[in-house]
């Protein structure tokens, strides 16, 4: 399974990814960081982003924080390398 680390913005005027930040990759999202609202936001934008079902996103890690490990389904290292790649100046 692939990972991909995550820095979180909740409560966002839009859902967005913003690039990259250190070693994760910043997501603004509407949703408000109350009840696993924003945790599911972030794992609907990634598997959108990436072609995938929602499903196939999940949190491995940081469900209360705003850096998050997210277990990725159904994408390789190669793919997800790629869709990185656009994000690096």
């Amino acid at each position: 399974m692939t990972t991909l680390t995550v820095q979180v913005v909740a409560n966002a005027a839009a859902d967005q990814i913003m690039g990259r930040h250190g070693g994760a990759l910043k997501v603004r999202v509407r949703a408000k960081a109350i009840k696993g609202q924003a945790n599911h936001a972030v794992c609907r934008l990634i598997a959108q982003e990436l072609g995938i079902a929602a499903s196939s996103v999940s949190i491995k890690s940081g469900a209360r924080a705003k850096l998050k490990v997210l277990n990725l389904k159904d994408v390789d290292e190669a793919r997800l390398a790629d869709y990185l790649s656009a994000y690096i100046s």
